[in-house]
């Protein structure tokens, strides 16, 4: 399945984990022309450093245009053709505010510190159509817990790839 647009239901920023690596991955998408990149969550300008804010001013535009058309929408939100990545913390829960967003897939991005889940986690969650872990243990223990189809993403640079 070709991606034709990205969407990041978590804002990007200069400060903190999630903040940099949706920073980091906009950057990325951007710099090779695809896919479209979509951040459904409003940007705090404050939290992005000068150069990002120009790059991803027209980003920040979308996101306020997106933010009014579904502002008095009830129920979730369906992007048709937009692979949405959710972010997902310990317990692998996310925000409501993300959470009411649906992509064509859902993909759920996890980094977790402890393996403290729920009984009910694998079915909680089965609205992903993958599970994306930041670790090879976070991998592991997602595959253990159930999760049909897990994948492993490294942030940071590959100087031998």
């Amino acid at each position: 399945m070709a991606v034709n647009a990205i969407a990041l239901t978590w804002p990007p920023s200069a400060l903190h984990g999630w903040g940099v690596f949706g920073t980091n991955l906009l950057r990325e998408v951007l710099r090779r022309g695809a896919p479209k990149p979509i951040t459904l969550l409003a940007m705090h300008p404050e939290m992005i450093d000068a150069a990002d804010r120009d790059l991803f001013q027209p980003l920040m535009v979308e996101q306020h245009q997106i933010e009014q058309q579904i502002r008095g929408a009830q129920g979730n939100v369906t992007l048709g053709g937009v692979h949405v990545l959710h972010s997902l913390g310990n317990n692998l829960e996310e925000s409501a505010a993300a959470a009411r967003f649906r992509g064509e897939p859902n993909v759920g991005f996890t980094f977790f510190e402890n393996m403290v889940f729920g009984d009910n986690v694998v079915a909680d969650n089965a609205h992903f159509q993958i599970m994306m872990a930041g670790s090879t243990w976070n991998a592991d223990i997602l595959r253990d817990l159930g999760f049909p189809r897990v994948g492993c993403v490294f942030q940071g640079i590959a100087l031998d790839a």
